[in-house]
């Protein structure tokens, strides 16, 4: 018999991580799933981990999480799919509350709140659990952050009814995959809900492909920002002034990783790629100041342009 639900793990490399996401996994209050690790070529001890457990482990040469995230779907059983981060970890109440709002009300996707973290902790949960059904207006809102400082474009912390899946896949060889992936997951939903409640847990993890030193594949953000821009205007064109935003964002965001994280000077393409988003940046500056930024965004942002 099919479980209710599939929940996708793509491993690379994360051994120092991995127990406190299998434990979370493992924990559940809800029983009737099962856990799908696809193993991205880890050269570490990560999949000897997952065998500690007795579980297994599907591998793959390494391609990156969009191809391991594909291969997951491949292989999942569920009515239901949540894609978890091997670094993250997940509320013990976290498939338990999204698979019951998901079934109580027919819902496509079931999406809970969020908590960023460097440390390990819970958050206590509310008795009296705030469900609601948001309109396709109301979560485009929410994935193209208008009015709010956080994103919900991340494909974990998200139930996804494995029907809406038939078309859907990541974009492969690419990171930032979440965003053209999410925007398809929302743009082919008939109903959505949103859980008010902190389920999942976005570890911060200073080893992570997102923390390490300015690369070109990081560029990709561009590219996927420009894919959704595209759907945009086909789909959805009265949202593409604020997709329009979201694209100068994304370059805002890259010249601030590049000054941050620091680059390869040496190299030709980063050092055109650099002139180019600080032009575009300083061309964009008092567009980019009138977006829902905090202080501190605001001024590095007047630093990048001088």
């Amino acid at each position: 018999m099919s479980p209710k639900i599939s929940v996708i793990v793509p491993i690379y490399n994360d051994e120092r991580n991995l127990y406190k996401c299998i434990d979370s996994l493992l924990n559940q209050t809800f029983k009737d799933y099962e856990i799908i690790f696809i193993d991205d070529g880890s050269t570490d001890n990560s999949v000897s981990i997952c065998n500690e457990y007795g579980l297994n482990v599907y591998k793959i040469k390494h391609q990156g999480s969009s191809v391991a995230r594909n291969e997951g779907i491949k292989h999942s059983n569920g009515e239901y799919v949540t894609f978890v981060d091997s670094d993250d970890y997940v509320d013990p109440k976290y498939l338990e509350i999204l698979y019951n709002c998901a079934m109580q009300n027919d819902a496509d996707l079931c999406m809970c709140d969020y908590l960023a973290t460097k440390e390990y902790k819970y958050n206590k949960l509310n008795t009296d659990i705030e469900k609601r059904i948001i309109s396709k207006d109301d979560c485009f809102k929410m994935y193209f952050r208008i009015n709010q400082k956080k994103d919900y474009y991340g494909v974990w912390g998200k139930l996804i009814k494995k029907e809406l899946l038939t078309d859907i896949r990541f974009i492969e060889g690419k990171i930032n995959e979440d965003i053209p992936f999410t925007y398809e997951l929302i743009n082919n939903s008939n109903k959505v809900m949103f859980v008010n409640e902190t389920l999942y847990y976005y570890y911060n993890n200073p080893e992570g492909i997102t923390n390490r030193l300015f690369d070109k594949e990081k560029l990709d953000l561009l590219e996927m920002w420009d894919v959704v821009y595209n759907r945009v205007k086909e789909d959805n064109p009265n949202y593409i002034e604020i997709c329009k935003q979201c694209c100068m964002r994304a370059r805002f965001t890259l010249l601030a990783k590049m000054f941050i994280d620091g680059y390869d000077r040496k190299n030709d393409e980063l050092n055109k790629a650099h002139h180019e988003l600080k032009q575009y940046v300083r061309n964009h500056y008092f567009d980019l100041l009138k977006l829902n930024m905090s202080l501190s965004r605001k001024l590095l942002l007047t630093f990048l342009i001088i």
